[in-house]
């Protein structure tokens, strides 16, 4: 019964988003059109998947959070949103790895990349766990939609753009085709990091006393 009440409220909230709510649909088709045409190499498909389809789930988190802060009704919805936070991170984390899943397995020779370098896949789990984390503490931090969508849009293009070579911060994105590079781990270490303080951050925000 409670699961099944979790996904009415969810399949609520994606009607109340909207048209917004559609935009990671068309980048999951937009990558999935990419990944399947023969130009790309097997190691560019797999970057275009990371850079171009996980981040979006940071757009899911805000637009579900957004209406704490959008309808003047905070003190009525905080305690709806701590009841199923951990249903949203659960239900949102299953729904993008099931569109990574078949974007993965679209790519010509990468379910037999992976089984050599299963990190590959352990970065991109971190990667979609870390940007729901960022989404929800922006949104619950800053309590403006506007600015936590643009800083995330902002961060993301600038490393997608920039390859990760550029700004003094830290690059969660991995672009090189050497997966058994030690600094690839380093990077797993740095996501998990990372991602423990923006669950603090959210936590401590979501469950604050109102």
């Amino acid at each position: 019964m409670g699961m099944y009440q979790g996904l009415k409220i969810q399949l609520f909230d994606w009607r109340y988003q909207r048209l917004l709510g559609y935009i990671p649909l068309v980048f999951f088709c937009l990558t999935l059109f990419m990944v399947t045409q023969r130009e790309f190499g097997l190691n560019t498909a797999i970057q275009i998947v990371h850079a171009l389809y996980l981040p979006w789930i940071a757009w899911s988190a805000i637009l579900y959070f957004q209406p704490l802060h959008d309808t003047g009704a905070y003190y009525a919805l905080i305690h709806h949103y701590r009841k199923w936070f951990g249903f949203n991170f659960i239900f949102l984390l299953t729904l993008y790895v099931s569109g990574y899943s078949i974007l993965i397995l679209s790519i010509d020779g990468a379910f037999r990349l992976i089984q050599t370098y299963p990190i590959i896949v352990v970065h991109h789990l971190l990667l979609l766990t870390l940007y729901w984390m960022i989404g929800a503490g922006l949104i619950l931090l800053l309590k403006s939609f506007e600015y936590a969508a643009a800083l995330v849009l902002a961060y993301t293009l600038i490393e997608v753009v920039t390859r990760g070579e550029f700004m003094p911060w830290p690059h969660i994105f991995y672009f090189n085709e050497f997966y058994g590079d030690p600094m690839y781990v380093q990077k797993i270490g740095m996501l998990v990091t990372i991602s423990f303080l923006f669950l603090v951050l959210t936590l401590i925000r979501l469950f604050k006393r109102v």
